[in-house]
């Protein structure tokens, strides 16, 4: 495979996140009625990250490390887990913030250059999922969610599909059906499954895109909406993937 990628970007290595600020070349956002204007970033010299939507903004500081994810809390204000790949070239930013002024929930996966993929061939990715399960009243985090995201690509189909396995506190696999991808290197589809017997999980998206140049790594975002007892439930999650089968199917 020869993909096409540059530049230098922020990356997690276990709780410790360094690295040069960089303008993605693309981003893609899920989440409940996300705006336009609402953004993510990390400050390395004050181990920080800023959610702002608007004229406003919270600054979240760096708190313990979740799977693969750095977390981020506001005191009484929400979460956010930050994902990087292992080349840097590409982020995820998953987000639950119960401030008056922002009261948003989603997920903004990224990359740094354009990228273009193989004409014909599959290849097989795995790597971890973080994601937060919040209330849907008040947007406050509930608890962490963790999973192994299995990813198969056919370039000659143009078409890429999977699932996160292995979910821990919130529910069943959830299964990626085929979805488009684009020339570059993108995908944006349907999610389904995800739920406890009993539950239901409804409203599944996910949208991922391949972030380096050796066309190993893959990072992208989920979006679930829960029905728990009664309750709803917002799911908003990243992923990073590398090449290779590793624990999947």
């Amino acid at each position: 495979m020869n993909l096409s990628i540059g530049a230098c970007s922020l990356f997690v290595s276990a709780a410790i996140l360094a690295g040069c600020a960089t303008t993605p070349v693309l981003e893609q956002r899920l989440g409940q009625a996300l705006p336009s204007d609402a953004s993510a970033s990390y400050d390395a010299v004050s181990d920080t990250v800023m959610l702002s939507k608007g004229g406003a903004s919270v600054v979240l500081q760096y708190s313990i490390p979740v799977g693969e994810s750095a977390y981020f809390v506001k005191q009484g204000g929400g979460g956010l887990l930050y994902k990087s790949t292992v080349s840097g070239k590409g982020r995820v930013f998953s987000f639950a913030s119960a401030d008056t002024s922002l009261g948003i929930v989603g997920a903004i996966a990224s990359r740094d250059a354009e990228v273009t993929v193989p004409a014909n061939g599959t290849a097989k990715f795995n790597g971890g999922y973080e994601g937060l399960l919040v209330r849907a009243s008040d947007k406050m985090q509930v608890q962490f969610v963790e999973g192994t995201t299995c990813l198969t690509a056919d370039f000659g189909a143009s078409s890429i599909g999977g699932g996160i396995i292995n979910r821990s506190n919130a529910g069943a696999d959830v299964i990626i059906p085929s979805t488009p991808l684009t020339p570059d290197g993108v995908f944006s589809g349907v999610a389904t499954g995800g739920a406890n017997p009993g539950e239901t999980a409804s409203n599944g998206r996910v949208s991922g895109m391949f972030a380096d140049v050796s066309g190993g790594e893959i990072v992208g975002a989920l979006q679930l909406n829960h029905s728990i007892s009664g309750n709803d439930f917002y799911e908003v999650g990243g992923f990073t993937t590398v090449a290779g089968a590793g624990p999947c199917p």
